[in-house]
């Protein structure tokens, strides 16, 4: 029964803890299962390129209706070009959809083109259409448009009619169109995602000779305006509203160089101002900034959203092939709507949305390899042994006489001292002096060893990064759906650490009708991390070594806390060996570490008329961590803590272990829940020609809670799963260590400890950004927060955050 309770984590049998696992795993499987059913059969007609249709003397209009139900494509025409169109008679099964349009339009007067998943009609293969007139009296003078958008880009395929006649034409790749018209006529220019525009023909406009240029804006409705406007999680923004300082990285951008499991290596020096070193610690944190430091004591780290909700992921936790787009939130103006958890800015995470048409399925592996690092090329100096030892030669020639027989008696100091200096030591001593040319010689052996090329052979090893994405989407006007499933392996460029995470992910949009429309998203990660202690090369002196000639491990200065001198004071009294040997300090001691997180949000929009809408939802997040740290009998960190709190017996001699030979055991659970509900109403619209406003005023609740629990285990038995009690009152209250006081005591509260925070947050907000001709742009937000952070004193509560914006 002791064996099958081993690999139980937190105490609880192994037996409970698997059915648990297997129950929530059950649970989570079918739920996957259920909706990939349900994505799939919703959609399955929706993406079909094969047509099945019978229809007799139908509208060809109808036939077009059919063909976007089926496919997903989308048709582009006239109702001019149509007017011609004869009656189809048609009866097919699973043709493709080519070989389809093309019976659709046999012995029609019309022509169609594909491209990008739209269908254009027309009346005419060539650029040019015109009307009816008799070959030797034309009525019409020819005039040539070139079609742009704002910027001066040609628009291809824009679509040209003249009202109330029988004359259309679509625009080449240039943007150019030839019609013939006269003085008088309007003329109607439009295309997908711009303002439709019309113009007047006019006599200068016939005598032209370099034609007419239309330039389209773009239309503040439309779908594609999104692919490039600035996303703060509440509202999408045009680049030219925004007053606040912000950038956006696109999913092509931060791809040009992610060949990597971190999220965050997608980022760096691609954003300006924002600054990302892991190598340098900053007050005990990486260096992770955005445009400074803006607290002394205070998180200092960035607020995150994803999908338009906070969360608690850590921005390491995030996947990275699932990007489609990091915008960057830096000052006031633009981060004030989330208020004060914005003060050291926002990083918002859109991830990829599936787009409508038949399923595509995506595989992606990448490998990364890194090379172990070569010390050797550039550690402190060539002779660094050499100038090391030198040095503590020369400070040391004035030691004390007897420095060199306190280091093994009780009476003296038994700080942990370098080789070198115990060689000066033992020259200086007044008790057993060793000559000079016995101290050179035995310098000079340290001199000559560099352990550089031993480090990196004994506790380095080539890096590796494994990643394993696969997706698939697709879907109809009324379905969409994106499901991927991602594996990271990463093996640490120190030997026996590794670590992997699980990702699974399932997201849905589905048009419930013309008003009302749901995103919903289910995540699931799960992560595990092995560690085990590699000494920092930075920390040992260069001449130390770490095997003899036999391979047997061998002591360091660094971490011993004693020398070897008064160790073996230690053994002749019966005490455990206080040294420290790297090479078997890997073997005994290791840190493992699992989490797992789940994830949903559900968003619904309701469109209550043009340009207004009510969006609302929410987001839950959970996350649990179990952490075991195992120091086994043999290892330097259980030995050491025996003998500190060893002491010598009050009579009959022998000693009182006050903590139990054998391995120590800490074990950490934690656990986040949260939640996120919003309300918010929208206003975006372009009011005449020149004036656009966007506005929006919501409320949230939010709810977050986190507990966390430490145990420590003393005298412990990995296999039987014992423990030795410990009178922790007696280790806590004043205790004076009598052998190895250098060791360290341990803190009462890092063994054992039980935490809980429970914070609250109810929130009014508001955003108003208004837009003169595309050029002058000025913005508002308010937030006003309250939560249970603030106290009951009311100086501190109704407080709003503001800001105003122009440019």
């Amino acid at each position: 029964m002791q064996f099958m309770q081993k690999t139980a984590f937190d105490g609880r049998p192994a037996w409970w803890r698997r059915r648990r696992l297997t129950k929530m795993l059950m649970v989570m499987k079918l739920t996957y299962i259920l909706l990939t059913a349900f994505i799939l059969q919703a959609s399955a007609k929706g993406v079909a390129q094969n047509i099945t249709y019978s229809a007799r003397n139908a509208p060809i209009e109808q036939v077009f209706a059919e063909i976007k139900k089926q496919t997903g494509y989308f048709f582009l025409y006239t109702e001019a070009v149509l007017e011609k169109a004869r009656p189809v008679t048609i009866a097919v099964k699973d043709m493709p959809l080519n070989k389809f349009l093309d019976e659709v339009f046999r012995n029609q007067p019309l022509v169609y083109t594909i491209a990008s998943r739209t269908i254009t009609v027309t009346t005419s293969s060539n650029v040019k259409v015109y009307a009816e007139s008799e070959p030797d009296q034309p009525l019409y003078a020819p005039i040539r448009l070139k079609v742009t958008d704002s910027i001066g880009a040609p628009l291809s395929g824009a679509s040209v009619t003249v009202r109330n006649k029988k004359i259309t034409g679509i625009t080449d790749e240039r943007g150019e169109l030839t019609l013939d018209v006269e003085e008088g006529d309007v003329v109607l220019i439009s295309y997908i995602g711009h303002e439709t525009k019309r113009i007047t023909v006019t006599a200068a406009m016939l005598s032209s000779a370099n034609g007419v240029v239309v330039v389209l804006q773009r239309s503040a409705a439309k779908l594609d305006e999104v692919e490039v406007a600035i996303n703060t999680g509440y509202q999408q923004i045009r680049p030219e509203q925004s007053t606040g300082s912000t950038y956006t990285l696109r999913t092509k951008e931060y791809e040009s160089r992610i060949n990597t499991s971190n999220f965050l290596d997608g980022l760096q020096n691609k954003i300006p101002g924002l600054l990302i070193n892991n190598d340098v610690q900053f007050e005990g944190n990486s260096l992770f900034q955005i445009r400074g430091i803006s607290t002394i004591k205070g998180d200092r780290n960035p607020l995150i959203v994803v999908d338009g909700y906070p969360t608690d992921l850590t921005l390491d936790m995030i996947d990275p092939n699932e990007v489609e787009s990091v915008t960057v939130l830096k000052d006031a103006a633009a981060a004030t709507i989330y208020g004060a958890r914005s003060s050291n800015g926002v990083i918002i995470v859109e991830r990829k949305k599936a787009k409508a048409g038949k399923m595509r399925v995506n595989f992606r592996s990448t490998a990364g390899f890194r090379p172990k690092e070569n010390y050797a090329r550039y550690r402190w100096a060539d002779d660094a042994s050499a100038i090391v030892v030198e040095y503590e030669k020369l400070t040391n020639l004035n030691a004390a006489a007897t420095s060199w027989a306190s280091q093994q008696t009780t009476s003296g100091s038994y700080l942990s001292a370098s080789p070198a200096k115990l060689i000066m030591f033992h020259w200086r001593s007044n008790t057993d002096p060793i000559t000079t040319e016995e101290r050179d010689r035995q310098l000079a052996e340290l001199a000559s060893y560099n352990n550089a090329a031993d480090y990196s052979r004994l506790f380095l090893r080539n890096s590796s990064v494994l990643t394993y994405n696969l997706d698939m989407s697709g879907g109809s006007d009324r379905m969409l759906y994106y499901l991927t499933a991602n594996y990271t392996r990463n093996n640490s460029m120190r030997i026996k650490n590794n670590d992997g995470i699980f990702r699974l992910s399932a997201r849905a949009t589905m048009k419930m009708s013309d008003r009302l429309s749901l995103d919903l998203n289910t995540d699931f990660q799960e992560g595990r991390k092995h560690t085990a202690p590699v000494p920092d090369i930075n920390n040992i002196l260069p001449y130390e070594r770490f095997e003899d000639e036999d391979g047997n491990p061998i002591a360091m200065a660094t971490g011993s806390k004693v020398t070897p001198l008064y160790n073996q004071f230690l053994l002749s009294q019966g005490l455990l060996d206080n040294l420290y040997y790297p090479l078997l300090e890997q073997n005994e001691v290791s840190d493992r570490s699992r989490w797992v997180n789940n994830r949903i949000t559900a968003h619904f929009r309701y469109k209550i008329a043009s340009g207004f809408n009510l969006s609302f939802g929410g987001a839950y997040e959970s996350v649990r961590s179990d952490n075991r740290h195992l120091a086994n009998e043999n290892s330097a960190e259980a030995r050491q803590i025996v003998n500190y709190y060893t002491k010598p017996a009050t009579s009959g001699g022998g000693f009182i272990y006050n903590i139990p030979k054998g391995a120590f055991l800490k074990q950490q659970t934690g656990s986040t829940q949260g939640f996120t509900l919003r309300a918010q109403l929208n206003y975006d619209k372009q009011v005449a020609a020149d004036h656009s406003i966007n506005v929006i005023l919501g409320g949230e609740i939010r709810k977050l809670v986190r507990s966390s629990n430490t145990g420590s285990y003393f005298g412990y038995n990995d296999q039987t799963l014992f423990q030795q009690p410990v009178d922790f009152k007696v280790i806590s209250t004043n205790f004076s260590s009598t052998y190895a006081y250098v060791n360290g005591a341990l803190s009462y509260n890092s063994l054992f400890n039980h935490a809980y925070t429970d914070d609250r947050f109810v929130s009014g907000y508001s955003n108003l950004v208004y837009s003169y001709q595309g050029k002058y742009s000025v913005t508002g937000s308010i937030r006003i927060d309250q939560s249970n952070l603030f106290g009951t004193d009311p100086k501190y509560r109704y407080k709003p955050l503001w800001s105003v914006g122009a440019a």
